[in-house]
């Protein structure tokens, strides 16, 4: 059996140091993945031209000689899922264009601050999947992302996007930056113990870092996970949903890299697990099913096991901001330290305030929160609005915690 794995990228990067355009360029990418299956054994290899197809072959079929007999099978094909994820306006932005969008963020972020870094870039992907089971599917792709930050004395603050569909105006992310930058500007120390807010990028870095690994079908054959079906991870009024069918955003996807459809699913549902995300390699390792998960880095990678939209709802949304003293963490730094397995953490805040009477306070600096999160999980509270500018979707998170002073 064999499966081929084509894709092709075109990007557009404009890149900005303080007010100015440091560089705009463009680039592109072509190359083909080959897996070959010989007597249940994998083998892979990659080329970029047609002319060496055959000699990838026979360096998959020799790879596949030296690997473990696994009894994998390549998937069947299925109906892809139907997926707005593909702007032809956005697909024809040409340089210029990027320009003009890296332009509005500096302009936005100098009401305020002054602009630090900035860049937007422009993608268009295609790829096409085939194997020897039937499977013959293409998909077409683009992306828009920014990252704007903005510098007022010492403080720094960040903002990042992205969707699959043209913006017409980034002058908002970049006046959020540099708000965050002005309000963070004279943070002081502080130690703290009781009600922590954290914002939904926050969060999301904690799901990447812990949470999404002991919901991958890998690590838990591996016994690397924490978690198993049916197990109670989170309080009982949470759920976790992944969601790539939501149109335009960044984690819409009709197919895996696989060429399997993808689709909605609830990974833990009232606090408790109720899936996990598999690939067709490790599925077939534990005798079950794809989850339509298995998504490649580049033409010259294995798939493995990734998420989408990823979206956390509560049944009982609160008032996370009604309380007299707490403290708000924007931006934490530090996420490669943290335990992935265990949860536990103690991470820099590059950007938080104190709160007072339910409102932003003061800007601290030189402090670390420090805990579990997996444990926060359990007894945490979920605000009234959902939020999200990238692959994660949440209302903000307060849970009690602790700040230490550095």
């Amino acid at each position: 059996m064999i499966e081929t794995f084509e894709t092709s990228v075109h990007a557009i990067t404009a890149r900005s140091s303080r007010d100015r355009i440091e560089v705009c360029k463009s680039s592109r990418a072509h190359g083909f993945g080959v897996r070959v299956i010989k007597d249940g054994a994998i083998g892979f290899s990659f080329y970029s031209k047609e002319s060496e197809k055959e000699h990838a072959i026979k360096r998959a079929m020799q790879s596949a000689s030296l690997s473990p007999k696994e009894h994998y099978a390549l998937p069947q094909p299925l109906k892809p899922t139907k997926v707005k994820q593909y702007d032809s306006e956005l697909a024809h932005m040409e340089e210029e264009g990027v320009i003009e969008l890296l332009i509005d963020t500096i302009n936005g972020a100098s009401e305020e601050a002054e602009p630090s870094k900035g860049e937007v870039s422009v993608g268009i992907a295609t790829t096409h999947v085939s194997n020897s089971n039937g499977i013959d599917v293409s998909q077409k792709d683009t992306i828009l992302s920014a990252y704007v930050s903005a510098k007022k004395e010492e403080a720094i603050g960040y903002e990042y996007f992205a969707k699959k569909k043209i913006e017409q105006d980034l002058t908002p992310l970049g006046k959020e930056a540099g708000h965050w930058a002005s309000h963070s500007a004279g943070g002081k120390p502080i130690n703290f113990q009781g009600q922590i807010i954290i914002s939904v990028e926050t969060i999301s870095n904690f799901f990447e870092t812990c949470v999404l690994r002991n919901l991958n079908g890998e690590n838990l054959r591996r016994k690397k996970s924490l978690w198993k079906q049916d197990d109670v991870v989170m309080h009982p009024n949470f759920s976790l949903k992944e969601d790539p069918t939501i149109p335009w955003t960044a984690g819409a996807v009709s197919t895996d890299d696989e060429g399997l459809p993808t689709q909605k699913k609830t990974l833990i549902e009232h606090g408790i697990v109720k899936k996990i995300l598999y690939d067709t390699r490790t599925a077939n390792l534990v005798a079950t099913k794809s989850t339509g998960n298995g998504f490649r880095a580049g033409f010259n990678t294995v798939p493995l096991i990734t998420s989408t939209n990823l979206i956390l709802s509560t049944d009982k949304p609160t008032d996370i901001f009604d309380v007299k003293k707490g403290v708000y963490v924007k931006e934490l730094m530090g996420f490669h330290n943290m335990n992935p397995i265990t949860g536990d953490f103690s991470l820099d805040i590059v950007q938080g305030f104190t709160v007072k009477n339910g409102e932003l306070d003061r800007p601290i600096k030189g402090c670390m929160l420090v805990g579990n999160f997996l444990d926060a999980l359990k007894t945490a509270r979920l605000g009234k609005q959902e939020q999200g500018k990238t692959y994660f979707f949440s209302p903000e998170m307060q849970f009690d915690g602790k700040v230490i002073h550095k």
